[in-house]
């Protein structure tokens, strides 16, 4: 499955939108992405990620991390499925440990 149709799948299933963040994906002012996403309320509420990311130029790299139940991530112009599918990883990993 594509990495936005999972991602509008589990905001369906985890209802996401209830949580203040809910999931937003806007241009970021360094020419990039950010990807902010609501984890209360989910199943992702509380759990814990390491730092995510990767530096391959200057504008080919990802930074993805969880703060106070918020994952959150910027990235380069080409990056944002990357981002999408570090933050399904994690979710289904922490699915199976559920």
């Amino acid at each position: 499955m594509e990495v936005l149709q999972w991602l509008q799948k589990w905001f369906d299933e985890n209802r996401a939108g209830h949580s203040e963040e809910g999931v937003q994906i806007r241009n970021s002012a360094n020419i990039g992405w950010e990807v902010i996403i609501g984890l209360r309320h989910t199943y992702l509420d509380k759990q814990v990620m390491e730092p995510a990311g990767i530096q391959r130029s200057e504008t080919d790299w990802f930074k993805a991390r969880v703060t106070g139940n918020v994952f959150k991530a910027k990235c380069g112009p080409q990056n944002l499925v990357e981002v999408l599918e570090a933050f399904k990883e994690w979710s289904i990993e922490c699915e199976l440990l559920k």
